[in-house]
């Protein structure tokens, strides 16, 4: 039968715990949760052969160019699938390109598309130690910059949407994406 592992304490008195390549880090007393992958981006990273590479600060690249150059043999449904994982558990910064990425899998890979995944995974790398972070200070900070978005006679209670849209960055397809955090 499964085990429960026991929690790493850390030296501040937070504990943590591995949850499906998550590492969730909470401290009670300061009520503070992190939720990020660094081990599991590092593993990802050896995995596709990456190791030391340059940092990279932006996930972005030009999708015009996915579609140029020679075919190559490489594993980019399993890239695609694990940059999904990161997106959905705690890094939704990367999702865009990896859904930009994701919709060429099932068509002859690329050079340039094993390269556009493999810099959102260096990006995902070198800001390893960024992920969803839930405190009093945090949600104190989101309340004073986005209560300024609201109208004179409005407040922001208990839920906040986020959107975003883009026209027609697709050369190929000419669509138009939006997308919405609640």
């Amino acid at each position: 039968p499964g085990r429960i592992i026991p929690p790493v304490i850390k030296a501040d008195g937070s504990k943590l715990r591995d949850v499906l390549g998550a590492d969730v880090t909470y401290h009670q007393l300061k009520k503070k949760l992190l939720i990020s992958m660094a081990k599991y981006i590092e593993k990802q990273v050896e995995l596709f052969g990456i190791k030391g590479h340059r940092n990279i600060w932006t996930p972005n690249f030009q999708e015009d160019q996915l579609m140029l150059g020679e075919e190559v043999d490489f594993p980019f449904r399993e890239i695609i699938g694990a940059l999904m994982w990161i997106c959905t558990v705690c890094r939704p910064d990367a999702a865009q390109p990896t859904q930009c990425l994701a919709k060429f899998s099932s068509g002859p890979i690329t050079r340039a598309l094993v390269n556009a995944a493999k810099k959102v995974l260096m990006y995902l790398s070198t800001t390893k130690d960024i992920g969803v972070n839930y405190s009093p200070e945090s949600e104190a900070e989101f309340k004073r910059c986005y209560s300024k978005l609201l109208q004179a006679n409005q407040k922001m209670e208990h839920y906040a949407v986020l959107s975003d849209a883009s026209f027609a960055p697709c050369s190929i397809t000419m669509r138009s994406y939006s997308g919405s955090v609640v």
